[in-house]
């Protein structure tokens, strides 16, 4: 979650944008969630206001549940699940009222293990939500650390969304 938040933020800076981000870890090291806000643009605090994110990356369907109230009407929901009825009936049924999209990424299936966040972006990016789009994210990463796992992991996300 930390590196999928930061990269959209050196992808963001690389194009001249400001950049906010805060990092919540609650109880992780005992398996709680870590909470990641970004924002883009002229933002002034680091947190995410409730109903205003365009984008709520749910690395589980636990964690995208729970976050679901942070989502603006119109906005995203990028759940890792094999189908977006994880999310439950009742969720899904309000997220579609508000015109919120959702797009299932099997990213364990896929191979993701620990590049589950990659393929989360690439997914997102592949769905229009990225603002920096796919080629963004794919220079961000290309002078890193395990550049060309990365680079793969990303193209097999937006490939998911994609099919």
């Amino acid at each position: 979650m930390v590196f999928a938040a930061r990269l959209v933020g050196m992808a963001a800076m690389a194009m001249g944008w400001s950049v906010i981000m805060s990092e919540v870890h609650g109880m992780a090291q005992r398996g709680g969630s870590v909470v990641s806000h970004l924002r883009l643009g002229g933002a002034r605090s680091p947190l995410v206001p409730a109903a205003s994110a365009q984008l709520l990356l749910g690395f589980t369907a636990a964690e995208a549940r729970r976050g679901l109230g942070m989502v603006a009407p119109g906005g995203m929901v990028v759940v890792n699940a094999p189908g977006a009825q994880a999310l439950g009936e009742d969720a899904l049924e309000a997220l579609n009222k508000a015109g919120v999209r959702v797009v299932a990424v099997d990213a364990h299936s896929a191979g993701g293990g620990g590049g589950v966040n990659m393929i989360m972006l690439g997914a997102a990016a592949a769905a229009g939500v990225v603002p920096m789009g796919l080629e963004g994210l794919k220079r961000a990463v290309a002078g890193g650390k395990r550049a060309q796992e990365n680079l793969r992991l990303l193209e097999e996300g937006a490939r998911l969304t994609e099919s």
